[in-house]
């Protein structure tokens, strides 16, 4: 009786969990082409220290001063 109890998350749990892994990665989606353009835009203005996206308004605040201690 223990036996057959411990025969389902021992041998179909993992099984389980290959078959659900599988259809994630098959079910992911890749960019196009002009996602992967905009995502390389966007991450050049996110280091060029820009606010918010390609579409977001110039900010004229002044950056704030670093404090020394």
């Amino acid at each position: 009786m223990a036996v057959e109890f411990w025969l389902v998350p021992v041998v179909v749990g993992p099984i389980v969990l290959i078959l659900v892994i599988g259809y994630a990665l098959a079910r992911r989606r890749r960019l196009s082409g002009g996602e992967k353009q905009d995502q390389a835009s966007a991450v050049r203005d996110l280091y060029r220290g820009g606010e918010g996206g390609p579409d977001a308004p110039p900010s004229n605040v002044p950056p704030k001063p670093e404090k020394d201690g």
